[in-house]
């Protein structure tokens, strides 16, 4: 089950922000002096290094302060640095024509590069059964207890292909599911989670995720996400699969057919000493091939004993940007690719999001641990059904 993504949002003490033209900034810069006056100084010495993003895609940062002296740099307002060159005052490296200015500081990110905003690691067997916000990294009898959930929410998955025909309704869909649980001695992890009451989210066609189960039957040529979440023994399996219904038109099959490759990419990208920049970029890059999107609103998610944890898995990004990845770590890989425009808009019920532009939308999601050697996928399917069989157009 996805978690709200945080790319795009605005960085915790940025003063300023704009998105420009780097001639366009300086010259308002150079006309609105007295307009910067009221922030706080800020030592540009002390701002933190940060990996430069691509000036592509320019979110131009605005700080105010520097007391040192700038002839030692030799940049002045409007000094041209090359690229790689360190301002004399500041850990930052220039990328751009313009550089440190006499009281003010401009710099580079892009602006899908995933934020690591100082994250730690903490030993799972030692942390509170609560979100920190800190990456718990886990055990053996950690991973072995993730294997049997995920192996149950796998087996809840295929279980639930026959059913899923035109004329079936999605609440019957989350009743199998309910029971399926109780059969097992499990929780659907959803049920009742944060006021949702059903035990699976259900998104047919432009749906992008969180559907709602409900009485109206699904027809021939839809397509449905099914994203369940089981609780065994404590601890979160969490996956989802696209089903066709009956008949899917070439498109729907297409969509399915990149969605689930991208996951698989973003999973094979997973390795210890990588970063999550590294999933959203082989994610990314796949989808941008077959000129669909990536939904940026919503991500995957760290999991464990708690449903959602750190930390955040963002499905587009630079690779080397973002947390470092370490064994031990349990975590969601989940893209939803549209095969319109990837803005999304969540409906009055608080929780179904659609593509705005009513686009389809597909996702599939595998809960995965980092290993010494690369990855671990817990919620294979026993029967090979991970990726659907389908009757096409």
């Amino acid at each position: 089950m996805p978690v709200t993504s945080s790319v795009g949002k605005r960085p915790e003490g940025v003063l300023l922000l704009f998105e420009a033209r780097f001639d366009r900034f300086f010259n308002a810069l150079a006309r609105n002096q007295e307009e910067f006056k009221h922030l706080p100084a800020t030592p540009c010495a002390s701002i933190p290094a940060h990996k430069i993003g691509s000036p592509a895609l320019p979110y131009l940062y605005l700080r105010r302060g520097c007391p040192a002296s700038h002839d030692a740099g030799g940049a002045r307002v409007g000094a041209a640095l090359a690229p790689g060159t360190a301002c004399g005052h500041s850990p930052m490296v220039a990328v751009a024509a313009k550089a440190c200015a006499t009281c003010r500081f401009a710099y580079i990110r892009d602006r899908h590069s995933p934020q690591t905003n100082g994250m730690t690691y903490i030993d799972a067997a030692v942390a509170p059964l609560r979100k920190t916000g800190q990456i718990k990294i886990y055990g053996d009898n950690a991973f072995a207890a993730m294997r049997k959930a995920g192996r149950l929410v796998a087996e809840c998955l295929d279980m639930l292909g026959p059913e899923i025909a035109p004329g079936a309704p999605t609440s019957r869909i989350d009743q199998l599911v309910f029971e399926f649980a109780m059969d097992h001695g499990a929780l659907p992890a959803t049920l009742m989670y944060r006021g949702y009451t059903k035990s699976t989210c259900t998104s047919v066609n432009h749906v992008v995720c969180h559907g709602i189960p409900n009485e109206k039957p699904l027809k021939d040529g839809d397509i449905v996400n099914v994203d369940v979440t089981l609780i065994v023994d404590g601890w979160h399996g969490d996956s989802s699969r696209m089903y066709g219904v009956g008949t899917i038109p070439r498109r729907a099959e297409r969509l399915i057919e990149v969605t689930y490759e991208a996951m698989m990419r973003g999973i094979a990208a997973i390795r210890p000493g990588g970063t999550a920049g590294d999933i959203g970029e082989a994610i990314e890059t796949f989808v941008k091939q077959h000129n669909m999107s990536v939904v940026r609103d919503f991500c995957g998610h760290g999991l464990g004993r708690l449903f959602h944890d750190e930390p955040n898995i963002v499905h587009v990004g630079r690779s080397g940007e973002g947390i470092t990845l370490k064994p031990g770590m349990l975590f969601t890989v989940e893209p939803m690719i549209n095969l319109g425009r990837p803005h999304v808009k969540v409906l009055s019920d608080g929780w179904t999001a659609v593509t705005r532009d009513r686009s389809l939308s597909a996702q599939f999601e595998h809960t995965v641990g980092v290993t010494e050697t690369g990855v671990e996928i817990f919620t294979l399917s026993p029967k090979g059904l991970d990726k659907p069989h389908y009757e096409s157009a």
